[in-house]
């Protein structure tokens, strides 16, 4: 409602920009466990992050490289208050495999926190996106938003349609026949 009330104070909006970038990052943000009131400030700096793949790189490279120092103090400054004031939730989880089993180093506990919120921020955004794009230019907008038993449907077919990861391995964990 937020993102709409914005859009409306403006009378326009992007999408992208305005729309699924926001919500895919706040909703990462609140699963992992991220204070909502810090959100801009991290959603910036992973945008700034895009930039590693402009060419030249030469002239972005301070920008990425204080985008990251964001990133990384930020995630450390978080982990560390987590670790005093533990919560039941997937940071604890995270934590609890550093401190108890010593399944991650501390390094690997920050990094991996920062690549699990850059990396859910881009696919999410990305599938919301394509999600949303593909239910206005078929004309089943109205159909969906109508309907709710609709909207899984909806969102699985675009997925398909429009998948935001192409290259997913996936193994057997058991003998399949199939056609014989």
């Amino acid at each position: 409602d937020g993102l709409a009330d914005r859009w409306a104070a403006r009378g326009e909006g992007d999408l992208v920009h305005d729309f699924t970038v926001p919500l895919a990052s706040y909703a990462l943000g609140e699963l992992v466990g991220f204070p909502r009131h810090d959100m801009d400030e991290l959603v910036a700096a992973a945008l700034e992050l895009r930039k590693i793949v402009y060419l030249p790189l030469e002239p972005h490279v301070d920008a990425i490289e204080r985008a990251l120092q964001t990133l990384h103090d930020y995630c450390a400054a978080l982990l560390e208050a987590r670790r005093r004031q533990p919560r039941d939730d997937f940071l604890g989880v995270l934590i609890d495999e550093h401190q108890v089993k010593g399944r991650l180093s501390g390094d690997e506990l920050v990094w991996g926190t920062v690549n699990l919120f850059l990396a859910g921020i881009d696919t999410t955004n990305f599938q919301l996106a394509s999600t949303l794009h593909n239910l206005i230019t078929s004309g089943a907008w109205d159909a969906a938003a109508a309907d709710p038993s609709l909207r899984e449907m909806a969102i699985e077919e675009s997925k398909r349609l429009t998948p935001v990861a192409t290259l997913l391995h996936r193994v057997a964990h058991e003998p399949l026949e199939i056609d014989g």
